[in-house]
């Protein structure tokens, strides 16, 4: 895609700190502002409702909330690196003209998902009139955030991205204090449901200023799926990967029941979903580095290689592009390891502060070490796909989300001393499997793809035109 990158670089040629800090900022926000808002907006409502609202009613409301992430995440994952492919073709073929219709189309194919399969989740959960109302809305609405999230890549404006996310997240919390007070869970939920739909509006709209606002509905996209099935199996097991390992804690019997199908883990998921936050200047970085810098050499790689010019230069571009990788792969290890020892000595800090019991610090500082490492997994499938290499990607992110799960119940076995130590070596095997492969190809990549290009045109087989 590498699209609103370009536009965030220009941030940084100021050779300042206040022009790299807001690129870095904005470029958090595009990549992970959904988790990110979500992330603030639950931690504040922890703080500042702790006197009105019972403990009963804020845990249900935190786990409501994990599993409509987790549900939606599974569910728009298949389709969402198609729905990226696509977009790029269209953009390839300078047609900007299909992108909204796309979205809309998008939208309407998985809200015929989303609405029947969220219902019937909380109907089994023993939810019933409002709350069941607004759960359902809320589900539908995040998946919808999560398609609309695809086409903002391919945006411009990244100002007024990162105010959407800003004004939504404050009236998110603004709703759900103020009506948690008065109404408790059912007040929690329909407040946060509130700030969504705001969220949702306005970058639905942001998508319409950008492209022409055609009044059609394009599934077109669908069949890229039934064309790139190892892209649909990379997309989806790289979703499950995120949660396999808390679905075995969700339903092992150390967990806690809340209601119906609603359940977490007291120790597990606090500690895993404090790591998580220390991702988000690794996404950052990538999307400043790796989705420009590296971008632009590796599109030049490509021309090259379809001009026909001379191996020397085009392999000299290819020396540059592998340098580049390796260079900017090197300091986003620095930027992850950052955050990682800010964790490992500051664990008493921050578990004293999020309210969670300091004889679980040893699970935080495992679970961040197993972030870092799946952040470097993630990125690798994102580089392998860089390559067309998908069905390399899928290996690798199948391998991730199975070895993750059944490591995750091993340790499980072993103790709470072991507790967040699967999904580490899965990560870790995952990372190693990836690079494995990331680097064998690399080393042949112009081959490949000319071998590539050369059998589809001795095939004489004709374009596939964009629907």
């Amino acid at each position: 895609m590498a699209g609103i990158g370009f536009h965030i670089e220009r941030l940084l040629d100021a050779d300042s700190y206040t022009g790299t800090l807001k690129a870095y900022l904005h470029a958090g926000v595009v990549s992970s502002g959904n988790m990110l808002a979500t992330y603030a907006c639950l931690m504040g409502l922890v703080v500042f409702t702790r006197l009105h609202t019972t403990q009963t009613d804020m845990v249900k409301f935190q786990v409501t909330v994990t599993f409509v992430y987790c549900l939606s995440m599974l569910l728009v994952g298949p389709l969402q690196m198609v729905l990226h492919r696509y977009l790029a073709d269209v953009l390839y073929e300078r047609r900007p003209d299909k992108i909204v219709p796309c979205l809309r189309g998008a939208l309407a194919f998985h809200s015929a998902l989303a609405i029947p399969l969220g219902m019937l989740f909380f109907i089994l959960s023993d939810f019933g009139g409002l709350d069941l109302i607004a759960a359902t809305v809320l589900f539908g609405l995040i998946v919808w955030i999560w398609v609309c999230s695809t086409f903002l890549s391919a945006c411009k404006s990244y100002e007024m991205i990162t105010s959407s996310f800003a004004v939504s997240l404050l009236v998110a919390f603004l709703c759900a204090y103020t009506l948690g007070i008065d109404q408790g869970y059912t007040g929690l939920l329909v407040g946060f449901t509130l700030g969504h739909i705001l969220l949702f509006s306005l970058l639905y709209c942001q998508v319409l200023r950008e492209f022409p606002p055609v009044l059609t509905f394009n599934f077109g996209w669908l069949k890229w799926a039934r064309r790139y099935m190892p892209l649909v199996a990379a997309s989806a097991l790289s979703n499950l990967a995120i949660w396999s390992d808390k679905i075995v804690f969700w339903f092992s019997p150390s967990a806690t029941h809340v209601q119906g199908l609603l359940r977490y883990h007291p120790v597990y998921d606090p500690c895993m979903f404090l790591a998580l936050v220390t991702a988000i200047p690794a996404y950052a970085h990538f999307l400043l580095a790796l989705e420009t810098h590296f971008y632009r050499l590796f599109k030049k790689f490509c021309s090259q290689l379809s001009q026909g010019l001379p191996f020397s230069q085009i392999a000299r571009t290819r020396d540059r592009m592998v340098a580049t990788l390796r260079r900017e792969f090197t300091q986003l290890v620095k930027i992850q390891a950052l955050s990682v020892l800010f964790v490992l000595f500051a664990a008493p800090h921050i578990l004293d502060l999020a309210n969670i019991s300091l004889a679980y610090a040893h699970v935080l500082r495992i679970s961040t070490v197993g972030v870092a490492l799946g952040v470097g997994v993630l990125l690798h499938i994102v580089l392998l796909l860089y390559f067309d290499l998908q069905r390399e990607a899928a290996i690798v992110a199948g391998f991730f989300a199975v070895s993750s799960g059944f490591l995750s119940i091993c340790t499980l076995h072993l103790g709470l001393r072991f507790y967040g130590l699967g999904y580490l070596l899965a990560a870790l095997q995952s990372l190693i499997l990836g690079i494995y492969l990331l680097d064998k190809r690399l080393n042949s990549m112009e081959f490949i793809i000319f071998r590539k290009n050369a059998l589809i045109s001795m095939a004489d087989l004709p374009e596939e035109p964009i629907p």
